[in-house]
């Protein structure tokens, strides 16, 4: 076999279809290529609905006719053109399961981590998001948050407008 295309989709949640890469995935024929090869298979779901990922990866192989190999599976390589079988179908549902409760058992412990850091500090900056009326400075008390949230005078000015706005009528 010859690597024709390098399929990513980098720091993007496999709970999620949603993905350029998965979508050419799903797209891809007999004249694209005889072999895909799936570095594991939790990089191709990590799904809670794991019937969803199934018909997708039954749909690559049997009906798109794509033979299919994952690399934490190697020695069970999945025949294009043929309808999975039943002991191929439970190895799959079985390693799919366990795909997706790695997924809950992760974010169920970003969860606790993002818990503790606020009950140790309420103002701790632990992702993207700023609420409005806020601003994300440095903390200088610590190295852990790195970021606090602080008040921006202008904004909150705008939110005791709306504030009063509203009381008012």
């Amino acid at each position: 076999y010859n690597l024709l295309y390098i399929i990513e989709d980098f720091g993007i949640s496999g709970a999620t279809n949603e993905r350029e890469g998965y979508k050419r995935v799903m797209a891809l024929t007999t004249s694209d290529c005889d072999l895909l090869v799936v570095s594991e298979l939790s990089r191709l779901s990590r799904k809670e609905d794991i019937t969803e990922t199934l018909n997708d990866i039954s749909k690559v192989v049997a009906h798109n006719g794509i033979s299919m190999l994952l690399l934490d599976q190697k020695s069970k390589t999945y025949e294009g053109g043929v309808t999975l079988p039943i002991a191929d179908l439970l190895m799959l549902i079985i390693s799919l399961y366990g795909a997706a409760q790695e997924r809950i058992e992760t974010k169920r412990k970003v969860l606790d981590g993002k818990a503790a850091i606020f009950l140790a500090n309420p103002y701790a900056v632990v992702d993207g998001g700023t609420p409005f009326g806020y601003r994300a400075v440095p903390n200088k008390a610590s190295t852990r948050p790195r970021y606090v949230l602080e008040e921006d005078p202008v904004e909150v000015a705008y939110i005791k407008q709306v504030y009063d706005m509203v009381y008012n009528g």
